[in-house]
């Protein structure tokens, strides 16, 4: 064979020996594809084409009119709030009766001293009365529970846990509000069973030392 022969079956074999990786090559790249095209596509996000804020004008709120009352529902709830009005009026009156009656009890039966009364710290923080008791001496923040009668239970079992709590904070605001150290405080619930037009005399019970001072924390909802 001559040379010119060899030289031409050189560069054929160098030929195929290139083109076989490049089909090869080929044909994983038309697979990968076909692989592609069968696996699902993403869904694109639309976006929402925002027009000028400066152009867009907001319809008029139409306010919702309250439907009238026919007049005997309308009369109703007239008496109806007439007769709350009524009722909290007359539960103050008696509140402050029942603790004008433990004051004097205090001071004109016992003999001690009324430092305060009504003593204020926020619209939740009250102390009924605060005394002092001479002998020995100890300052007394009386709780006053005042009751018509004793139909639901004695007044001492209204004085639940949040009122303990709300008496003792109140006690310890009034105790740092003092410039000198007391020797010793207690809490005293009176109770006064009564009406302020009744004929008879109004029951009056003196409990000392009806409870600890309470400081627990309340449960976080």
């Amino acid at each position: 064979m001559s040379v010119a022969w060899r030289q031409l079956a050189g560069c054929v074999v160098d030929w195929l020996a290139g083109l076989v990786p490049f089909l090869f090559a080929r044909r994983l790249a038309r697979q990968a594809a076909a692989r592609m095209e069968q696996m699902p596509k993403p869904r694109r996000k639309r976006r929402r084409k925002l027009a000028d804020s400066s152009l867009i004008v907001p319809p008029p709120r139409k306010r919702r009119q309250k439907t009238p009352l026919l007049p005997e529902a309308a009369a109703r709830a007239e008496a109806a709030k007439t007769a709350r009005q009524a009722a909290a009026e007359a539960a103050r009156r008696e509140g402050e009766w029942g603790e004008a009656q433990a004051a004097a009890f205090l001071q004109d039966t016992l003999h001690w001293k009324i430092l305060g009364r009504n003593v204020r710290y926020g619209p939740r923080l009250e102390l009924d009365i605060v005394a002092r008791q001479p002998d020995p001496a100890v300052l007394v923040f009386v709780e006053v529970k005042a009751s018509r009668d004793e139909a639901f239970g004695r007044p001492y079992a209204r004085i639940d846990a949040a009122k303990r709590r709300a008496q003792s904070r109140a006690a310890l605001k009034y105790l740092r509000s003092l410039h000198a150290p007391v020797p010793a405080f207690r809490f005293d619930v009176v109770e006064v069973v009564g009406e302020p037009e009744a004929p008879n005399p109004p029951v009056i019970r003196h409990i000392t030392n009806a409870f600890p001072m309470d400081f627990k924390a309340p449960r976080r909802r």
